[in-house]
């Protein structure tokens, strides 16, 4: 469960030393936020929407 909260927080503190280190802000945020980050981001996405998608045709709405 640690991994939930540890994973992300290093994600956000990556950003913020490299905001503080004078790194632009896009930059920070694609070095900070790569590849694997986003495709977790995007599987989560889709998850939640599809499992909206399903859920509205098993109740028929």
């Amino acid at each position: 469960q640690w991994v939930v909260l540890l994973y992300p927080g290093v994600i956000i503190a990556t950003f913020v030393l490299m905001i503080q280190s004078g790194v632009p802000v896009l930059d920070a945020l694609n070095k900070a936020f790569g590849p694997d980050e986003k495709a977790l981001v995007a599987f989560i996405i889709d998850f939640w929407f599809v499992g909206r998608v399903l859920d509205r045709g098993r109740t028929g709405k």
